[in-house]
């Protein structure tokens, strides 16, 4: 995938005028990488659009370590020439609204193994607020996409010596099999965790229930997935920063709400902090008891609790 990307760029650079911007959609992709492979790094940029297209109003715009301003600024220029919101972050491991989006689907499917009802789930993100439940989401993505990010997760967790999030590689797993096993790649493919009839969602996928053995006994308390889905997202957002792949909390807010459909009546993933009931320390209380019963994942950083 990374060397098709690369000759493709490769290839066009005879056709296109010499001060052209190059623009890579990937979702993932490192930029900096793609750039190094083309005579004018300086002109290359990243230019995500969010989908659904749309549905989605944020453009995340990626800067590479050797992206010109006058680069970044035509990507704006364009982003607010075709009516949609730009978004800048720096290079770094799955971009932002990626990775923030993403840790909370596989997490949601992380919980399937734990034998959480699949209406449970998508209910309990219903009731945050959320724009569009996780497991509606992931087919929206598409499950093929969604195995490609997280092994990049994994491969970026490895690359530094760290462990792997069981839940990132848990859904690994369950998106190998409904892609492997299942042949249900998502809506695209006409069947995913949802089942599809012309292109319209017709409900969950009963195979759901029979492969996971789900249940929809309470297995655990309804706010507790509730709230593993939003702090999953507000933790990775900070994960975010570490990596400097953001520094604005203003992007951070807004490319949360109408980037990835984090509840609105937040903030956002970082006003959600400065908001939550009781301030920031009861915010990190919530999050040591939630890595305390389902797992070191939601331990906050260090620099959250500085």
């Amino acid at each position: 995938c990374h060397t098709l990307n690369n000759t493709v760029f490769q290839e066009i650079e005879d056709f296109v005028e010499a001060d052209a911007v190059l623009g890579s959609n990937t979702p993932s992709l490192p930029i900096t990488g793609r750039a190094d492979a083309v005579r004018k790094p300086e002109n290359f940029v990243g230019i995500h659009v969010l989908s659904p297209v749309d549905e989605m109003e944020p453009i995340e715009i990626t800067r590479g370590a050797k992206t010109s301003d006058e680069t970044l600024a035509r990507a704006i220029d364009y982003t607010l020439a075709i009516r949609k919101y730009p978004i800048v972050i720096n290079d770094g491991p799955v971009f932002f609204t990626t990775r923030v989006r993403s840790v909370q689907v596989l997490e949601a499917i992380h919980m399937l193994s734990e034998r959480v009802d699949p209406a449970v789930i998508e209910q309990a993100a219903s009731q945050a607020g959320y724009a569009m439940p996780p497991l509606q989401v992931a087919d929206e993505l598409s499950l093929a996409t969604l195995k490609e990010i997280a092994a990049e997760m994994i491969s970026a967790a490895e690359a530094v010596g760290a462990e792997p999030s069981e839940a990132v590689t848990s859904a690994s797993g369950a998106v190998a099999k409904m892609l492997d096993d299942f042949d249900r790649p998502g809506k695209l493919g006409g069947a995913g965790f949802y089942d599809y009839v012309d292109g319209q969602r017709t409900g969950l996928w009963n195979g759901l229930r029979e492969q996971w053995k789900t249940t929809r006994a309470p297995s655990a308390p309804f706010i507790d997935l509730q709230d593993r889905l939003m702090f999953s997202q507000v933790i990775e957002t900070q994960k975010a920063y570490d990596d400097g792949v953001i520094d604005s909390d203003a992007d951070a807010n807004i490319g949360s709400i109408l980037g990835i459909g984090f509840p609105p009546w937040t903030g956002g993933v970082r006003q959600f902090v400065a908001g939550y009931p009781g301030g920031h320390d009861a915010f990190l209380r919530r999050a040591d008891e939630l890595a305390i019963t389902y797992g070191k994942r939601f331990h906050a950083p260090d620099s959250f609790r500085r």
